[in-house]
This record gives C-alpha cells, structure tokens and sequence, in this order.
C-alpha cells in the first residue's frame, strides 16, 4: 500500500529546500527514521541524473533502508524553481517517492512509471495544478492507480 501525503504553495526557493523539505517530512510522518538518510539519497540521486520531466514536474525518489512504509509526498511551490529538466524550464510540482529497502527491487519503478504516465494526461496535470486540499490529492491518486 502506498500511503499519500500532499503540501500546496509552499515557499521554498532551490532544489536542496526542497529536498530538506521532503525529508523533514518523511521523519515528520513517520515514513522514516532519518531525516538525513532521506536527504542524502534524495541529492545522491539528483547527482547521478536530475529527476525534472518537463511542464514544471520533478519525482525525486529513493528506495533506502529507514524507511518504514512506501509513501509519495506530492509538493505544489508558491513558484518555479531552477531543477534541471527536459524543456530547461523550471518544477514548480513535485512527486517525491521513498520505497523501503525491503520492498521488490521494482517497486519503486512501478511508482515512478505509473506517475509518469499520469502526467502525459493533461486532465491529470490540470488536476493537480488546481489542488485545494491532501484529502482531494489522495482521491486523485486512488483513482488514478485504479
């Protein structure tokens, strides 16, 4: 099971805010035992090869041992930031992924495809541009995994 957790038009000004962000989150929401552990996977990753799609989407992701549960943490910023994405324009939406070590060697892949592929629906990125609410989040999210 996948658990769902959604923060809208936060203030953060760069990728590492972000980031830090996510993971004060993932500890604050009992997803995992370490902040750090998060963090530091989270930039591991954006060094091997930057997370931004393109249309202001970024899915930073990490599949590490402190982790406690499968959970996407959806970010909507008060505005664009620099990431690094396909169309060289900024991410103001961002799925963050964190999977369990624990979990099938595909799992996280599996997450991060079935987001990819929602976000080629224009419905979908609408949607989520005009969230309200993590209730309203996690029903688009339920019926989109079908």
């Amino acid at each position: 099971m996948i658990n769902y957790y959604c923060y809208l038009d936060k203030k953060l000004n760069n990728k590492e805010e972000v980031l830090k962000f996510l993971a004060e989150k993932a500890v604050e929401n009992d997803i995992s035992s370490s902040e750090n552990d998060v963090f530091e996977n989270f930039l591991k990753r954006e060094e091997e090869f930057s997370t931004g799609l393109q249309e202001g989407f970024a899915i930073p992701h990490c599949k590490i041992a402190t982790a406690k549960k499968q959970a996407v943490i959806f970010l909507k910023l008060d505005k664009e930031i620099e990431w690094g994405t396909f169309d060289e324009k900024g991410v103001k939406y961002i799925f963050s992924i964190i999977i369990p070590d624990s979990n099938s060697p595909n799992e996280h892949l599996k997450i991060i495809s079935n987001i990819a592929v929602n976000l080629l629906e224009d419905d979908f990125k609408e949607s989520l541009k005009k969230l309200k609410s993590e209730d309203e989040f996690k029903k688009m999210m339920e019926v989109s995994n079908g």
